[in-house]
């Protein structure tokens, strides 16, 4: 095609404007060879370090020291790592779930088990002899959210 042919148009950029071969488009973008954080937190992770233990000495990763001390805090009562330790472990227990089978894929005694369980649950629900009515809470009254007080008169109401 021969360049006073060409037209410039939707989609069709001047020829002097478009991206030069072997330049890129983007010349201050992220460098060859730049990791993200979790790249560089993993290498660093997987360091090893020296550590002394029952009086003798030897070398584990810096993930292995970490996890070791939060455990070692978390036994001696701080806080801060029983419930991280805690977060942990039940995300860690919670990624460890095969799914669930569906109904579909039950036999048919677990289905009959679930049919049963399912209707207790509804006659319980319809009669009032859950767990709650046990616990002798029917005619109390829950509260939901904070008590507000109730506006008087010269505090601020300008309806006057």
């Amino acid at each position: 095609m021969p360049d006073d042919d060409y037209e410039v148009g939707y989609r069709k950029p001047p020829k002097h404007t478009r991206f030069r071969k072997g330049k890129s488009g983007n010349p201050k973008g992220r460098p060859k060879g730049s990791k993200n954080l979790q790249t560089l937190i993993a290498t660093e992770l997987d360091e090893r370090v020296v550590v002394t233990e029952a009086g003798s000495r030897r070398r584990v990763t810096k993930r292995e020291a970490l996890i070791k001390r939060l455990v070692n805090d978390g036994l001696t009562g701080k806080a801060s790592s029983q419930k991280l330790l805690l977060v942990l472990l039940q995300s860690e227990a919670a990624s460890d779930i095969p799914d669930a089978p569906t109904f579909a894929e039950l036999d048919e005694a677990d289905k009959q088990t679930l049919r049963a369980f399912e209707r207790q649950a509804r006659d319980e629900t319809l009669t009032g002899t859950g767990a709650r009515a046990a616990s002798g809470s029917e005619g109390r009254k829950r509260r939901r959210g904070p008590r507000v007080p109730a506006a008087r008169e010269g505090y601020g109401n300008d309806s006057a």
